[in-house]
């Protein structure tokens, strides 16, 4: 079946380790779009944390969508117009960040401007905002002071604190938030049903697309849905163990061109 859109995470997948697209991998990617396939970044960050990636990958005519905060809204990347957005409750985001508070993580939130945290010392809370190129603004308590629906509550800690208190953290609210890791060091909470995976359907409808026709690469535990979705789900080659496992194809890493290397010999 021919492929109709390929969406792509950002971090350990289309980016190598030094946050930038290498130069086969952008060079198959426009071919892609010059046959008419539509692209779609998909990733954890804000929109305005994965405008680098879109500029980049910006053609003439061709539309690129961008699926951000894990699922939790999806946007066209040329209008910035939100064609679909699901944020968490105000009052279970609320409770969500007092139970975190008891927990050895940090805690921040955002509102596609700026993010908010009450520890500005806090675990990669200052990289948070730079990287995503977002303003930073410390609160007393965060919990209380919260004022919108935030699209994801995220937390982060060294990769052995977000092993141990994973479980833990989620667990008073089954049904309501989904967790999960979208780095060793991050844990994301969204809305429940809230998935790349679930976007990605969404998208799909939206153009037309059948799942099978759609082709996915990932890295990250928070991308599996989306794998396990599109018609080729493909693992980049610095995968975890697990998600390679729900992939149909594991592909060199994410320094080695190894979203070319498929591409190249799927789409020309």
């Amino acid at each position: 079946m021919p492929v109709r859109l390929i969406s792509l995470d950002i971090d350990g997948t289309l980016y190598d380790d030094r946050k930038e697209i290498l130069p086969r991998t952008l060079a198959a990617l426009r071919r892609a779009q010059a046959q008419g396939i539509t692209l779609l970044l998909a990733s954890g960050r804000p929109a305005a944390g994965m405008a680098r990636a879109a500029a980049a990958l910006a053609g003439g005519q061709e539309r690129l969508l961008l699926i951000s905060y894990n699922g939790g809204r999806i946007s066209d990347a040329a209008t910035g117009a939100v064609l679909r957005e699901s944020p968490i409750p105000l009052d279970l985001a609320r409770r969500l960040l007092r139970h975190a508070g008891d927990f050895p993580v940090a805690t921040m939130v955002d509102d596609g401007r700026t993010v908010y945290a009450s520890d500005r010392a806090g675990y990669r809370v200052e990289q948070e905002a730079v990287y995503n190129g977002l303003g930073l603004e410390i609160v007393p308590d965060l919990a209380d002071r919260l004022a919108f629906a935030p699209m994801k509550v995220l937390m982060s800690a060294p990769p052995e604190v977000i092993a141990a208190v994973r479980g833990p953290i989620a667990a008073p609210f089954a049904g309501e938030i989904a967790c999960f890791p979208s780095a060793p060091f991050y844990l994301d909470a969204c809305r429940a049903g809230v998935s790349k995976g679930s976007a990605l359907r969404e998208v799909c409808a939206l153009l037309g697309v059948s799942p099978a026709e759609a082709m996915a690469f990932g890295d990250s535990p928070n991308d599996m849905s989306m794998l396990s979705l599109a018609g080729h789900g493909v693992a980049m080659g610095n995968a975890s163990a697990e998600v390679k496992a729900v992939a149909r194809e594991v592909t060199l890493s994410n320094n080695e061109d190894g979203i070319a290397l498929v591409l190249e010999r799927c789409c020309g």
